[in-house]
């Protein structure tokens, strides 16, 4: 099993729950971010040595702290380098994700990541996330949808609505930033963590769709 430096929240639930071919994934993934990161500014020069602890370990959050079902549908807005998407989809793989960028390249990196990784629950689309939410094929349709460095609370949320049934969660990962109400939810719930490099809180924010 990786010596990886998950937080102490983290670190029962991953010895419980993943299998070592899940582990095994989620290094190879570290792999490809350690390798791409540098080429295609997908992370912070700083955050580099520590993609497992800020990165990886920050998505699986998500899963820990999201209170998921069994199954279920999600859709991560502005997936960037594939964080939370990549994660976990390989730590969840009875869910169905997909995930929208509008860079090209990004999008590509991904596809080779998901073909490598061997993961048939991940669907990658190039396109603006405002635009493909109100189209049929994606309207409604999710459980949760999730963005992280994206934009802020009220805005990502606004963004996400489309793609949510009624009942369905949004989920971001934010810092100290906070928002009392968001139109067309429930009020938020936030649920605070610690990552080993950061000193500060973080939190796993959800709101409800109404």
């Amino acid at each position: 099993m990786s010596q990886a430096p998950f937080p102490e929240a983290l670190q029962p639930w991953a010895e419980a729950h993943l299998t070592e071919q899940q582990w095994d994934s989620l290094e190879k993934f570290h792999a490809i971010l350690l390798e791409s990161a540098g080429k295609m500014s997908l992370i912070s020069k700083a955050d580099i040595p520590n993609i497992w602890g800020r990165h990886i370990a920050d998505s699986l959050m998500a899963g820990v702290l999201g209170e998921l079902s069994n199954s279920g549908k999600w859709v991560d807005l502005g997936c960037g380098a594939g964080l939370p998407l990549i994660p976990m989809a390989i730590a969840f793989p009875n869910w169905e994700f997909a995930g929208i960028d509008t860079r090209g390249l990004r999008i590509e990196l991904l596809l080779s990541a998901v073909a490598k990784l061997g993961l048939k629950n991940v669907k990658l689309f190039r396109g603006n996330a405002k635009v493909l939410g109100d189209l049929a094929a994606s309207h409604e349709r999710y459980d949760i949808a999730s963005t992280r460095a994206v934009g802020k609370i009220v805005e990502d949320a606004a963004m996400a609505a489309p793609f949510l049934h009624q009942g369905g969660t949004f989920l971001t990962f934010k810092g100290s930033e906070h928002a009392e109400r968001i139109d067309g939810y429930q009020p938020p719930t936030y649920t605070p963590y610690r990552l080993p490099s950061v000193d500060n809180d973080l939190h796993i924010v959800r709101a409800i769709k109404l």
